[in-house]
């Protein structure tokens, strides 16, 4: 079977990631590829091997149901809001809701 390959911005592009992003992947060792001069060529199997490994889902997470039906009445968390000068604001604003 013979092997393809992409160019880093071909890769970037299938996998999401900056094309800085793909070079450090490559160097790494994570993504197979080549040095060829000043350029990179990475080997198209590597690539669609590390994009199904990087987006499957871990079936050993359980997704468990709230155990209360009681919705809690807060409408919103603040954090790191310093002297909460942003949440008074929202309040005043959107005191409505």
């Amino acid at each position: 079977m013979s092997t393809g390959y992409y160019s880093v911005k071909e890769t970037s592009e299938i996998l999401g990631f900056s094309e800085q992003y793909v070079r450090k992947l490559l160097k790494s060792g994570d993504i197979g590829g080549e040095r060829i001069g000043h350029r990179w060529i990475v080997a198209s199997e590597s690539a669609n091997d590390y994009h199904s490994k990087a987006y499957q889902v871990d079936a050993s997470i359980i997704n468990h149901g709230r155990r209360s039906s009681n919705q809690p009445s807060f409408k919103a968390l603040s954090f790191f809001s310093g002297c909460m000068g942003l949440d008074l604001g929202l309040e005043t604003r959107y005191s409505g809701f």
